[in-house]
């Protein structure tokens, strides 16, 4: 997969006054330093744009000068936010059973046999 080759048509950043010239370089340091996502969230949110792009993705933007490439970053950062939620979600859980799974345990497991029948959540009285 050719990166150069496939960021050619989003090149075109800044303003038509201010022009900036988008590489994959200046994507990656717009996304860590600037925004504050980590190096492997937003390596794995490029990688999968830019194998969307080779498969025939295509943003258009809305016209305006560096729409195209606006909208490329963008769908990056919305990606990396994604991943940054999946881990944290999973790293959240993986905490949460560390710290309570053994007391979950005791809490979901039926305590006497009128409640293995019923299921234990009908054997509670109140």
């Amino acid at each position: 997969m050719d990166f150069d080759k496939l960021l050619e048509p989003y090149r075109d950043g800044g303003t038509e006054n201010k022009p900036v010239e988008r590489t994959i370089g200046t994507i990656i340091d717009y996304l860590i330093n600037k925004k504050g996502y980590p190096l492997d969230t937003v390596g794995a949110a490029i990688f999968t744009i830019f194998f969307r792009l080779d498969a025939g993705l295509v943003y258009k933007g809305d016209g305006s000068y560096g729409s195209k490439g606006r909208e490329l970053v963008t769908s990056i950062r919305m990606l990396c936010d994604e991943y940054t939620r999946t881990k944290l979600t999973a790293v959240s859980n993986a905490l949460f059973l560390e710290q309570f799974g053994e007391n979950l345990k005791s809490i979901l497991t039926p305590k006497s046999k009128k409640q293995k029948l019923m299921g234990w959540w009908k054997g509670v009285s109140v």
